[in-house]
């Protein structure tokens, strides 16, 4: 795990869009919460607008990404706050 401040990713969540949030630099250190009362579905590492999404995260989940480097998540959910990613 690393260490230090964490750090929030950049970008805005529209409702029901597939909507892209940024790292500030590349990270294995990443959680993802939701605390939104919709379900969101997480793509890492996409170039586009994803087809199919690597999970799903139900409210009140969270994930811990340490085994890949992260620049890049998309969401897809029907709410446009509460869902906070963060990385080290």
């Amino acid at each position: 795990m690393n260490t230090g401040a964490s750090r929030a990713a950049t970008g805005s969540i529209t409702a029901n869009v597939d909507s892209t949030l940024t790292l500030a630099e590349p990270s294995n250190c990443v959680l993802i919460s939701n605390n939104s009362g919709a379900t969101f579905y997480i793509a890492i590492n996409q170039t586009a607008s994803p087809t199919s999404y690597d999970f799903i995260l139900g409210h009140q989940g969270r994930a811990w990404i340490t085994d890949i480097v992260v620049q890049t998540i998309h969401v897809y959910g029907n709410a446009t706050d509460n869902l906070r990613v963060i990385h080290w």
